[in-house]
C-alpha cells in the first residue's frame, strides 16, 4: 500500500462525505537484520480497517521473530491514533530489542497526567463508533505490558505530536544501553540534531549540511545506526530512533 501525495480533494482530513473517519498516512518500519529496516506504507482508509490491518501487521512481525506480542496493548495503541488526527504516523517494530514505538505529528496531549486518569477521554460520538472510547486505553496498555514484565512509556508535546513506546520484553532481556552511556563526537551530535530538525535525511544531505565528505558522514552515520540512535530504511532515508530522541533530550537537560 502506498501513501498518496496530499489530501483527498474535497474531503475533510478526518473523514469523507459518508461520515467515515479516515486513518492517518502511516509508515511501518520493521527491523530485519543488522542495520537493515524494511518498511510498508498504509494509505488512508476507513479507520476500522486500518486498525485491524496495522495491528495484525505488528503482531505478526513480532510472532515471526519469536516474540509473544501484547496484542491488547498494541490494539489500544493503534486505536489511540484516532485522537491525533489529522496527522502522519511512524511505527517502528524492533523484535530483537523488544519494542514497538508509535510517533505521530498530531496536536499532542496538553496534560499527560490527566489523560492517564481512568475515564478521561476526548472521544466523541463518531470516534466511539471505531474505538472503545472509555478513557481506559493507556491503562490497558500499561497493564497488558506489566503482566508480561514490560512497560509503557509516553511523551507528548502540544502542537508537535506524541510518542508512545511499548517495551515488550522483561527488563533482563532488553537492550540496557542508555543515551548517556554512549559517547558521541560533536559531529555525530550535529547529525542527530539535523535529522531531528528535518524529520528525515540522507547521507549526502547530511554531509552537505555539516560540511564533511560523504564518506566521513557515512562512517559517523554507520556508528549511529549500529548504536541504535538512527534508523535507516531500505530507501536510504535516515530517521531518529527512540534512543536518538532520548539522547538529544538528555543533552538538552545538561
Amino acid at each position: 500500500m502506498a501513501i498518496k501525495d496530499g489530501e483527498v480533494e474535497g474531503k475533510d482530513p478526518l473523514g469523507d462525505s459518508s461520515g467515515r473517519i479516515l486513518s492517518p498516512p502511516t509508515r511501518l518500519f520493521l527491523h530485519r537484520s543488522g542495520n537493515d529496516f524494511g518498511w510498508v506504507d498504509f494509505s488512508p482508509v476507513d479507520f476500522s480497517d486500518f486498525s485491524h490491518d496495522l495491528t495484525f501487521a505488528i503482531v505478526s512481525a513480532l510472532e515471526d521473530h519469536g516474540v509473544h506480542p501484547p496484542a491488547l496493548a498494541i490494539k489500544e495503541a493503534v486505536d489511540n491514533l484516532i485522537h491525533a488526527l489529522p496527522c502522519e504516523v511512524s511505527v517502528v517494530v524492533y523484535p530483537e530489542l523488544g519494542f514497538v514505538s508509535f510517533s505521530d505529528t498530531g496536536p499532542g496531549i496538553p496534560d499527560i497526567s490527566l489523560a492517564m486518569q481512568p475515564g478521561y477521554t476526548t472521544a466523541g460520538s463518531v470516534e466511539r463508533k471505531y474505538i472503545r472510547g472509555a478513557g481506559l486505553g493507556f491503562h490497558i496498555m500499561a497493564a497488558d505490558l506489566e503482566d508480561a514484565g514490560g512497560r509503557f512509556l509516553i511523551d507528548s508535546r502540544p502542537g508537535t505530536g506524541t510518542y508512545v513506546r511499548l517495551e515488550i520484553l522483561p527488563e533482563r532481556l532488553r537492550n540496557k544501553a542508555t543515551p548517556y552511556q554512549q559517547r558521541l563526537t560533536v559531529r555525530q551530535v550535529s547529525i542527530l540534531t539535523h535529522i531531528a530538525e528535518s524529520g528525515s535525511s540522507t547521507v549526502p544531505a547530511i554531509a552537505s549540511k555539516i560540511g564533511v565528505s560523504v564518506s566521513t558522514a557515512y562512517r559517523d552515520i554507520r556508528d549511529l545506526v549500529t548504536g541504535g540512535l538512527v534508523i535507516r530504511d531500505s530507501s536510504g532515508k535516515l530517521f531518529l530512533s527512540f534512543q536518538g530522541r532520548r539522547y538529544l533530550k538528555y543533552l538538552s537537560e545538561l
